[in-house]
């Protein structure tokens, strides 16, 4: 639900293998904080629900702190975006793949232990 949201937001930067990016670093993270983050006290049906949306929201107000908002003005402002872009692209893809593989660790770590 809240990647339909963001997509809905950010269509015109975000659309096919972003948003499919975006899924997963949301849903690995929220399955991750939520099965670590447990509350104290006394255990009611809220309970088991509250962590996973504390973390799927944190994780999508991250998320979307990362989308740049305004589209490019003139066509030389875009082409130095794009010139940019293509520059930290290798790095974000290392990075993206990086923080999957350390979700799935903390999620079977938690599962094993």
């Amino acid at each position: 639900m809240l990647v339909a949201i963001l997509g809905a937001g950010v269509r015109r930067i975000a659309v096919g293998p972003m948003l499919l990016a975006m899924f997963t670093v949301l849903f690995l993270a929220t399955w991750a904080g939520g099965i670590w983050l447990v509350p104290p006290g006394a255990r009611f049906a809220a309970d088991y629900v509250a962590p996973f949306l504390l973390v799927g929201l944190m994780s999508a107000l991250l998320v979307t702190a990362f989308i740049p908002r305004q589209p490019p003005r003139t066509r030389g402002e875009a082409l130095r975006q794009r010139e940019a872009r293509l520059q930290v692209v290798s790095f974000v893809n290392i990075f993206f793949w990086l923080l999957v593989a350390a979700l799935l660790a903390v999620i079977l770590t938690r599962y094993l232990s």
